[in-house]
């Protein structure tokens, strides 16, 4: 049994640079259509679409469409009628949802709601590595093709069905991955299957070539909780920006399954936000829990 302890801290945080709001979707529009000043886009669905809860209809799959579906499946938004699905069919490992932030941010603040599918357990199929991608952003190009940073979410098996979710970086200049790091529980089965859960995020490139100041962040809550816990926080990184300054400009939601699911696994996201400001609800009140084992990176505790 793990000690919840209460934290209490200040963020003192730079002017932005940008307007705060990069971009908001709920998926209401019924499509991935967007209409910003930001210049905020989705890419084309690889195995993702808009759908409607209340009548468990595709209505948009890279084109507007109206499929049924009539075998029982739960796709109620957590908030309106409509959602984005992701969707791995068995034994399949690849479901992504890209987009392009439409500008090029050295600081990113990412809030959003995810629905933990109804018959989830952590894939093991496809072989030896069950980390499976769960979000990235990145600078000027992916991992190696960016001499700016990249950063990722992933799943990993934390046994009997449920996961844990562990991040990791690059250091920019066409390099790798690094390890990753803070892996903490994240999913418990059963008792997390059909849940929503808020995900905040935050990545903060370092403030100057060779600063080593970069941030990560990520928080989590369930509806009603009004607290988050902390379960990753990182400092002291070297998240590069491009050669040229560039920012985070990229990204996708969940990705490839190094172990694909023995059944038809459908996740849904709700209530979509960006922003270059913080987007923790000042009301809740934020936990350390089950505090991660550190590899690569400095973990701030509380004072």
């Amino acid at each position: 049994m793990f000690k919840v302890m209460p934290v209490i801290f200040i963020y003192s945080l730079s002017s932005a640079i940008f307007s705060d709001t990069i971009y908001t979707d709920g998926f209401e529009s019924a499509t991935l259509a967007t209409s910003n000043t930001t210049q905020f886009n989705w890419e084309g669905p690889n195995r993702t679409s808009v759908v409607r809860g209340s009548t468990t209809t595709v209505v948009y799959d890279g084109n507007p469409v109206n499929i049924a579906v009539t075998d029982g499946r739960d796709w109620r938004a957590l908030e309106g009628d409509y959602s984005l699905r992701f969707r791995y069919p068995a034994g399949q490992a690849m479901t992504e949802q890209r987009f392009q932030l439409g500008g090029q941010y050295p600081e990113v603040w990412l809030n959003y709601w995810i629905r933990i599918p109804v018959n989830y357990s952590h894939g093991d199929g496809g072989g030896g590595a069950t980390n499976n991608k769960f979000m990235s952003l990145w600078s000027d190009g992916y991992e190696a093709a960016g001499t700016g940073s990249s950063y990722w979410l992933s799943l990993h098996d934390a046994g009997n069905g449920s996961s844990s979710l562990g991040f990791t970086y690059s250091e920019g200049d066409n390099t790798g991955s690094l390890a990753y790091a803070q892996d903490t529980a994240f999913i418990q089965v059963p008792q997390d299957r059909g849940l929503w859960k808020n995900i905040v995020l935050h990545v903060r490139m370092e403030s100057s070539p060779g600063a080593s100041d970069g941030l990560i962040e990520a928080y989590i809550s369930a509806p009603d909780s009004e607290r988050y816990s902390r379960i990753h926080h990182g400092k002291n990184l070297k998240l590069k920006l491009s050669e040229l300054g560039a920012g985070l400009q990229s990204g996708y939601f969940m990705g490839w399954a190094n172990g694909s699911y023995s059944q038809d696994t459908e996740w849904l996201i709700d209530q979509v936000e960006f922003s270059t400001t913080s987007l923790l609800n000042p009301e809740y009140s934020i936990h350390t829990e089950n505090s991660p084992k550190m590899s690569n990176v400095t973990l701030v505790l509380p004072d």
